[in-house]
């Protein structure tokens, strides 16, 4: 494992183990399995500033990783103002 910092920022590096038909990520308690058709081939893409790999399919990966198939976020910014799902004005800083 590793971790790479820019400023104020950083980005963890995990190990994964390739089996037959899938790949494991065992960075949490819990073993994760990922498809190797969702993992592979990896794609370029900028992250943090930097060009990197990605994996073919990130948003499955990241489904399965935090297991919901929920990514609304709890704020929003609208107009220069974060609001909640209802809209309304919220003081989350």
């Amino acid at each position: 494992m590793g971790r790479l910092f820019k400023g104020n920022l950083h980005i963890d590096i995990f190990h994964f183990y390739e089996r037959v038909h899938y790949v494991e990520d065992p960075s949490e308690s819990t073993l994760k399995q990922y498809q190797k058709k969702d993992f592979y081939p990896f794609r370029p893409c900028s992250f943090m500033g930097f060009e990197a790999s990605c994996p073919n399919k990130p948003w499955e990966i990241l489904r399965l990783y935090l297991d919901t198939d929920n990514f609304e976020p709890i704020y929003k910014c609208k107009n220069g103002t974060w609001v909640d799902k209802n809209g309304l004005a919220a003081d989350v800083f």
